[in-house]
């Protein structure tokens, strides 16, 4: 495949090869696609703000059981349904 860039993404890619952590051209637009596909799965984040998310979750106790969450808000679901008809 070959793709033509802007001038401004051609600098931008440079600049990121220059600043170092980069070898090529191709490691720098592999780690944008790494990226995009990042925040395509997990929404827009800002940088480390889903790891302090994830971290505040860990620490707010121990893990619900996914199923019993959802047995336990079915059964309020009825119950309120029953007073209300």
């Amino acid at each position: 495949m070959s793709i033509s860039l802007s001038p401004e993404t051609q600098k931008i890619i440079e600049a990121r090869m220059r600043e170092g952590g980069y070898a090529t051209a191709d490691d720098v637009v592999r780690a944008g696609m790494a990226s995009l596909e990042e925040r395509q799965k997990y929404g827009d984040f800002e940088p480390g703000e889903l790891d302090e998310l994830l971290d505040a979750g860990e620490r707010s106790g121990p893990p619900l059981d996914g199923q019993q969450v959802l047995s336990e808000l079915r059964e309020l679901r009825a119950r309120h349904a029953n007073k209300a008809g």
